[in-house]
């Protein structure tokens, strides 16, 4: 039918043909002086967007607070961190490592699991997917008794200690343990039937419910373990240790509950991809220097594994993981004070870290590796799937990340668009490491999302290609405007995000809206937006509804114009709109 309607257009052609001085009418004066045109379109990069993009991490035992729980039902809950590497779900301790001393703690309660189940419950109560960090590292606590591995009555010349607790260093910053062997009286050892033990104890104890939105995730950033659990490993871990510990575990789990979620590699950063801890420096990772790069085929940390990965599916028609797991920290990760005017516009900037390979992160950790310095980490991750572990359909998963500061107004809208652009490029989980408390800025940035109007309205349907047509603005070195899209086809309802960071101007921007259908119920777009100046409050306002100009004619363009105030973030909410069918768009597109 399709065909046919193509090749008997000729006299509908013409008629669109005659129409076309209407649609270049139709375009206000307003739009066509615009500072920015911007063009969506529902059928073009059409593809789902996951709520678990919009998670937490932290919020192990508690319960979120209503403000927090409007954000995360449906999205994700991560129980990660440095201690679980050494987390004992059957007593429910685990061990600080070098964060405070090297010292055991207790968790909630003396009962197998206790603190992580309620982490679970919480999670599956909000229908959020639940990240259960599980450790592989081989030793986990022995016991709730506040055990410290570097005693100052055994090794009493340390750098730093606590009462009787040593840090694990001589004064020289050598470490103990590197010339004296592990010190494992706190621990006891662990195997893989532990971590099938746990996850049976969770499907025991949630049911379906676990395996539905359960994930369990294979322990944490092992290119670090010979600095923060140095006491139990204080050898950096190689390529083949990592991959053992991945196909081991990962194989025991899922021969016992095939349908159970795994997360994995949980690599700490652009570092941990490239390079393993035996072949890093420091934070960085010299580009094919490293003798596990050179002893393995000179390949990369991640494009190894991966094919290790994907070798393993094809001999034994098993997928170990589901989803490929990091962390990422850029720089100014922890910045609070935006009152810098440059500073704020390098937070602002850095979001093209994700995707935009002409952007070179400002991080001193994410160095040049074969001759660049962009990371654009979520593409490259995607290009590593697709060629070396194309058969499983790997998911995403950021389960730490943050950009800027919690308190810094900056932050909010950096974030904003750090949401978007996850939207966007496909990612199917990420895991704020921070703790936006009810007044924090960077809460309204998932609000914007998750609640936009305060009635628990959330941005929801399938990513869709927008993309800033011209400018007439001149651009310093980072883009001062990005627009981001989503359709939902049940609802019909658009969703357009507009991201205007100069400090200064305010922008007119025009949006035309293709492959849409003549729409009966003509109206308007509800816009909600905030401000992140620095050092004023971030909060979301209703702003002035838009007025939409729908087709009038066969051309399939809706369009509205709108102002953007100084560093806002604003979401513009069009209902009514239907997606053209592919037998429209082509008409349209025979036309010309």
């Amino acid at each position: 039918m399709r065909l046919t309607l193509l090749l008997g257009a000729t006299l509908l052609a013409a008629q669109i043909n005659a129409k076309k001085p209407i649609d270049s009418v139709r375009q206000s004066i307003k739009s066509m002086n615009a500072d920015y045109q911007a063009k969506v379109d529902l059928a073009v990069n059409r593809h789902p967007v996951s709520d678990g993009v919009y998670g937490m991490n932290f919020m192990y035992d508690e319960v979120p607070s209503d403000s927090l729980v409007l954000g995360l039902v449906g999205a994700t809950r991560s129980g990660g961190g440095d201690p679980t590497t050494v987390y004992n779900w059957r007593i429910d301790a685990d061990n600080a490592g070098f964060d405070w001393f090297f010292q055991e703690r207790p968790r909630a309660a003396p009962v197998g699991g206790n603190s992580m189940d309620v982490f679970v419950n919480t999670s599956l109560s909000v229908n959020a997917i639940a990240f259960v960090d599980f450790s592989t590292i081989g030793w986990v606590a022995k016991s709730r008794d506040n055990c410290y591995s570097f005693p100052l009555t055994k090794w009493p010349n340390q750098q730093r200690s606590n009462g009787e607790m040593g840090n694990g260093n001589f004064p020289n910053g050598t470490k103990i343990a590197t010339i004296y062997g592990p010190q494992r009286g706190c621990y006891i050892e662990s195997v893989p039937q532990d971590g099938v033990d746990f996850t049976t104890h969770l499907v025991n104890t949630f049911g379906d419910k676990f395996v539905k939105y359960g994930v369990m995730q294979m322990d944490n950033e092992p290119e670090w373990w010979d600095l923060q659990h140095v006491d139990v490993h204080p050898d950096p871990a190689n390529y083949d240790e990592v991959w053992a510990m991945t196909r081991d575990w990962a194989s025991a789990i899922k021969a016992k509950h095939p349908n159970v979620k795994i997360s994995g590699l949980v690599a700490a950063g652009w570092y941990g991809m490239w390079c393993s801890a035996r072949d890093g420096q420091g934070w960085r990772c010299p580009s094919g220097a490293g003798p596990d790069y050179k002893s393995h085929n000179n390949t990369y940390h991640w494009p190894w594994l991966l094919q290790q990965l994907e070798a393993h599916k094809q001999s034994t028609g098993v997928c170990l993981i589901d989803y490929l797991d990091w962390h990422w920290y850029p720089a100014l990760n922890n910045q609070n004070d935006d009152s810098n005017a440059t500073v704020a516009q390098q937070m602002l900037e850095q979001p093209r870290a994700l995707w935009d390979p002409t952007y070179a992160d400002l991080s001193p950790f994410i160095n040049p590796i074969n001759g660049s310095s962009a990371p654009a980490v979520i593409r490259q991750v995607w290009q590593w799937v697709d060629q070396y572990h194309p058969s499983c359909k790997l998911e995403l998963a950021m389960t730490e990340f943050m950009f800027g500061g919690a308190k810094a107004s900056t932050s909010a809208l950096a974030l904003a668009e750090v949401l978007a652009v996850f939207a966007r490029e496909r990612l199917s989980v990420s895991t704020l490491f921070e703790d936006p408390t009810n007044d924090a800025p960077i809460q309204q940035a998932y609000r914007l999302f998750r609640n936009y109007d305060g009635y628990r309205s959330r941005v929801t349907g399938d990513s869709v290609q927008a993309d800033v047509v011209t400018s007439k603005v001149q651009q310093p070195s980072y883009n001062l405007f990005s627009i981001y899209a989503q359709h939902d086809a049940n609802t019909n309802t658009l969703y357009v995000k507009l991201f205007q960071k100069d400090a200064k101007q305010t922008f007119t921007v025009s949006v035309n809206i293709n492959s849409v259908v003549n729409q009966a119920n003509k109206g308007v777009g509800n816009v909600f937006s905030f401000s992140a100046q620095p050092g004023q409050t971030v909060s979301i306002t209703h702003q002035p509804d838009v007025t939409v100009t729908w087709p009038s004619d066969a051309s399939n363009t809706a369009s509205f114009d709108i102002s953007l105030a100084p560093r806002t973030a604003t979401v513009v909410v069009v209902r009514g709109v239907s997606q053209a069918s592919a037998v429209d768009v082509d008409i349209v597109m025979k036309s010309e």
